[in-house]
């Protein structure tokens, strides 16, 4: 009896992978739910995630100096200015700030953690960033730039996701 149990519920757990592998092919991308406006001079976050879908994100400085609170990067659009849907990616998973000298990024105690150029951050510890930085949340990494030129952002489509919600029950 306790044979079949065991096979059971192996057979459950080897499907539910099964299913959720299959959903991440079409899972969805990165986007912003910051006001649009036309980008001039910024920030910009690009790089791949653990599919190989190019991930391009742009924080004009308008958009950064009036955002007070800074801008959150995260997993969740209704939580988040700057989302990635990525199950490796916190709801909130790091803070953009900028302070006085520059851009500062501080992780909110996310579960899977966000390195810069390879060092781990100390959750709600600001750490500044540079352009050229490497930066990491969770599996998600990204390069950080400076742009002083007005260049046109590859803008990327917005899917449902349900797989993070499936990962996280």
């Amino acid at each position: 009896m306790i044979a079949i149990i065991a096979v059971l519920l192996a057979l459950l757990v080897l499907t539910t992978f099964i299913l959720i592998r299959r959903r991440r092919r079409n899972a969805p991308k990165s986007y912003s739910t910051l006001p649009e406006i036309p980008f001039k001079k910024g920030w910009v976050l690009s790089g791949l995630d653990f599919r190989g879908n190019s991930i391009h994100l742009a924080i004009d400085d308008t958009q950064l100096h009036k955002a007070i609170r800074g801008i959150t990067i995260g997993e969740s659009p209704k939580l988040s200015e700057l989302v990635i849907h990525d199950c490796g990616l916190s709801h909130r998973h790091a803070r953009l700030t900028y302070i006085d000298d520059g851009l500062y990024i501080e992780d909110t105690n996310s579960l899977n953690g966000t390195w810069v150029n390879g060092n781990h951050l100390i959750p709600f510890k600001s750490t500044k960033l540079n352009s050229g930085n490497t930066l990491v949340l969770g599996d998600v990494e990204l390069s950080i730039n400076y742009s002083s030129e007005s260049e046109a952002i590859p803008k990327t489509e917005v899917f449902e996701d349900k797989e993070c919600e499936l990962n996280k029950v």
